[in-house]
Formats: structure tokens, sequence, C-alpha cells
């Protein structure tokens, strides 16, 4: 099977591929390939990486399927939110080494009991999603 090589590759193109995890992926133009990924029941994106690439790498690109939309992220999510009560979250640092720990985006201010869980970029995924024959989980 002829398989396309790393500089034939092109940024934002979607991919149908060989690979230990996906079967679509649309190229990020740094080595890897962006798809859905599933695990125990869940539905994700993933990044997986051109067999040139690296060591581990394990995606090989057969054709190309379609683009994604410039209007559309190739990021995998947009930061976390605190799954309590899904305000925004940012990091900054371990509070037991002088950090503040899980902190709202918006004020600063530390949360207590945050819960954080990435925001997913779901409109990548449903542009993804509509190359796959897969059940819908998510």
């Amino acid at each position: 099977m002829n398989y396309l090589k790393l500089d034939e590759c092109q940024i934002r193109a979607v991919y149908r591929v060989h690979s230990r995890n996906l079967t679509f992926g649309a190229f990020d133009g740094n080595d890897g390939f962006v798809g859905i990924r599933t695990k125990f029941n869940s539905r994700f994106l993933f990044t997986e990486y051109h067999y040139n690439a690296l060591a581990f790498a394990t995606v090989r690109p057969l054709e190309k399927v379609g683009e994604v939309p410039a209007s559309i992220s190739l990021d995998l999510s947009f930061g976390a939110m605190n799954e309590i009560d899904q305000r925004p979250l940012v990091f900054e640092g371990i509070a037991a080494q002088g950090g503040k720990g899980w902190c709202d985006a918006r004020t600063g201010e530390p949360v207590e009991d945050a819960r954080p869980v990435s925001i997913p970029n779901l409109e990548l995924f449903r542009f993804l999603d509509t190359f796959t024959d897969s059940p819908k989980l998510l």
C-alpha cells in the first residue's frame, strides 16, 4: 500500500489513515493528525503522529478526503473549566510549592473545590465526526 510521506501532507487536510487509534485525521502541520479516538465508550479528539516523524508514531496517511474549514481551530481543547460550576480555570502552580493551584480565569482567585475538566473543541469534533460511521457517543 502506498502511504503519503510527511512532506506530502497538507496543513488542515483530512486524510483517511492507518494508525493505532484513528481512522481519519486532520494534519496539524506539526507532524500530527487530529482525529476522533474511542476508548472505554468515550469519544474524544486525539493527536497521533506521522510514522516518519517519531520513533513510536503510527499514522500512515492513505488519501486526502477533505479539508478543515479555516474558521475551525485545530486545537484539541480550549483550556479548562470547573466541572462543578463551569467557570473557566487556569493553573497557577502547585499550591504546596508556593503556587495558587487552580484559579478562576476571570478573577485570578484560587478555587478550593476545583474539579478541572478540558473544554473540548466541539466544532472540530463535529466536523471530523462527519467522516466516520461510528456511533455518536459524545
